[in-house]
């Protein structure tokens, strides 16, 4: 009984740790230890509602190294891997606005807010390595130790709802304007659950996200017509009024995999079980 006890014990721990895996994945498996990528206020502001972003800038010499974090916790194992594959205009965009923050251009800081991005920061013993950052009109020095950290003075989030007066430029691949006046919603990372506040026809409801096929938007119980924004970002045309709104990924066949993964483990482990060979008599 003490054995069996034992054996079911580590299968249990061993099946916990595998369906954990397999639903929210590896968040350190090599180490258990934490980064302190960010100061603290600047980890708090990524924990607001409207889910803003952060870039981490690291000058060498005339070369500038970017990151863009979308979790307060800062960088974790795979995020290369899933960050790599944002090609395109996504990426043209996040470099070119890095590069004009860099050499002090005012264009940066609104192409910074079409890409979620509310705070740009220097740590470490690089912090005054990109000097450029300084000259760039709409960006406010916040005091942190350790690290220059520079928030910008226009509202963003994930999602945001752009008036009727700069949505034909946004749809055409314009940044927004400085004085665009964006509403940030509450959101996720790629969704929302959130009511809209009435409004004029004409609005643009923006994700800061790639273009896609698999995002979806439900307003008031319709479906919205999609386009894009900035040339890049997934958008759609917001109608008249108030509603419930609903934003969401859906296609990508990530419940079918799962299931397929699970039944594999499930067979790995039957597989593994320990079988009793049964003794055969011989009759003479």
């Amino acid at each position: 009984p003490a054995a069996a006890l034992l054996a079911a014990a580590a299968l249990a721990g061993t099946a916990t740790s595998v369906v954990t895996w397999l639903v929210r994945g590896a968040g350190h498996p090599l180490t258990a230890a934490s980064v302190e990528v960010l100061p603290v206020f600047a980890a708090a502001e990524m924990t607001r509602s409207t889910a803003p972003r952060v870039i981490v800038l690291r000058g060498d010499g005339d070369l500038v190294r970017y990151t863009l974090l979308r979790d307060p916790a800062g960088p974790r194992l795979g995020d290369a891997d899933v960050f790599a594959n944002v090609h395109g205009a996504a990426e043209g965009r996040l470099a070119k606005a890095v590069q004009d923050a860099a050499a002090g251009q005012a264009d940066a800081v609104p192409a910074l807010a079409g890409l979620g991005v509310s705070m740009l920061i220097v740590p470490g013993p690089t912090a005054h390595a990109v000097p450029g950052l300084a000259g760039v009109d709409g960006l406010d020095q916040v005091p942190a130790t350790g690290a220059v950290v520079w928030r910008s003075r226009l509202p963003t989030g994930e999602l945001v709802i752009l008036p009727p007066t700069v949505a034909a430029d946004v749809r055409s691949g314009a940044d927004p304007p400085a004085s665009a006046a964006a509403h940030p919603l509450p959101a996720g990372p790629g969704r929302a659950r959130t009511t809209v506040p009435a409004g004029p026809a004409g609005r643009l409801l923006v994700l800061a996200e790639p273009v896609s096929r698999h995002w979806t938007a439900t307003f008031a119980g319709h479906r919205l017509t999609p386009t894009r924004a900035y040339g890049w970002a997934q958008a759609w045309r917001l109608p008249a009024g108030s509603g419930r709104l609903d934003v969401g990924r859906s296609g990508d066949h990530r419940t079918g995999w799962l299931v397929l993964q699970l039944v594999a483990v499930c067979l790995l482990l039957v597989l593994a079980l320990p079988t009793r060979r049964r003794a055969t008599e011989e009759l003479s």
